[in-house]
């Protein structure tokens, strides 16, 4: 469903009154809400997941809605990195296509496996093997990698380096503070 109202740019721009969720990152520049031209400030990353909203092509960018903020990015990487909320994936029918006119190729449908198929064999060769740790924080795993331990607490990562692997997995034992007489 498209739109017409006033513009900053002009007397008129053309919109898609619906929302987007981004397949990617994406970095724009923030625009001034009453003019419409970018301000000075540094670029802001858009991430992976958000949902933009008021789609508007203003020659080669792009200018949309993120949790109120008025920014702009080139059409074409927003235009890879988008797809319409609770609608078919971007293809030459979805709402991306119409405010985009470059075609999106559809993904290629993958063969359905057969229930009895028997499993995949692992691959051969380098594999991470996770040992679990006891934690006061949450799940907490490593992986011995070269040059030291890779730690999982939850979804975040962190290395710890140790050549020689000498870390058993424990905290080391801080000395009480002192009371300051």
């Amino acid at each position: 469903m498209y739109t017409e109202r006033p513009g900053p740019t002009g007397p008129a721009e053309i919109s898609v009154a619906s929302k987007f969720e981004l397949t990617k990152s994406v970095e724009a520049r923030k625009l001034n809400p009453r003019t419409g031209i970018a301000t000075t400030d540094l670029p802001v990353l858009v991430p992976f997941g958000a949902i933009i909203a008021d789609i508007k092509q203003d020659r080669d960018d792009a200018k949309f809605y993120y949790l109120g903020q008025y920014l702009q990015c080139a059409y074409d990487v927003l235009e890879r990195a988008i797809v319409p909320i609770g609608g078919p994936g971007p293809d030459a029918n979805s709402a991306a296509a119409d405010v985009f006119a470059a075609p999106v190729a559809a993904p290629a449908a993958e063969a359905p496996v057969p229930a009895s198929a028997p499993p995949e064999p692992e691959p051969e060769g380098a594999r991470l093997v996770w040992q679990a740790l006891r934690s006061t924080q949450g799940q907490c795993a490593r992986a011995k990698v070269p040059g030291g331990w890779l730690v999982s607490l939850g979804s975040a990562l962190a290395f710890y380096p140790d050549a020689a692997h000498d870390w058993d997995g424990t905290s080391p034992e801080l000395p009480e503070p002192q009371a300051q007489s």
